[in-house]
C-alpha cells in the first residue's frame, strides 16, 4: 500500500528530471538565490502555517519550487537582454527528447510502488 508521501512526490520525479541542467544554468545567473528565498518561506508557510505538516508540505513545497524554478528561467531568458543574440525562441526540435527521457522516468517511478 502506498502512503501519502509518494502520492504528492510522484510529480516530482519527472518534474526533477526536466530542469536539472536548468538549475545549473540558474546558478551561473544569480537568478537561484532568488528562487532559493522563494523555497524556504514557501517550505515552511507549507510545513508551519498549514495542517499539511511535514510530511505532506515539504514535498508539495519542492514541487512547487522546482516548477518556480522553470518559470522563473524561462522568464530570465525571454526577459533579459544578454541572451538577445542567442536566444532564438523555442523550437520544437528540443522536444524530440522528450519522450526518451520520459521512457526512462517513467519506469523508474513506477517501481516504487
Amino acid at each position: 500500500m502506498r502512503s501519502s508521501l509518494f502520492e504528492i512526490s510522484d510529480p516530482l520525479i519527472i518534474c526533477i528530471w526536466i530542469p536539472a541542467k536548468h538549475l545549473e544554468f540558474l546558478q551561473k545567473q544569480s537568478v537561484y538565490f532568488i528562487a532559493n528565498g522563494l523555497h524556504i518561506g514557501i517550505t515552511y508557510g507549507l510545513v508551519h502555517w498549514t495542517a499539511l505538516g511535514f510530511f505532506l508540505g515539504a514535498p508539495l513545497a519542492a514541487s512547487i519550487s522546482l516548477w518556480q524554478s522553470v518559470l522563473m528561467l524561462a522568464f530570465n531568458v525571454n526577459c533579459t537582454k544578454s541572451f538577445e543574440h542567442t536566444w532564438e525562441g523555442f523550437l520544437f526540435e528540443s522536444l524530440d527528447y522528450i519522450v526518451t527521457g520520459l521512457k526512462l522516468a517513467l519506469p523508474s517511478a513506477t517501481m516504487e510502488l
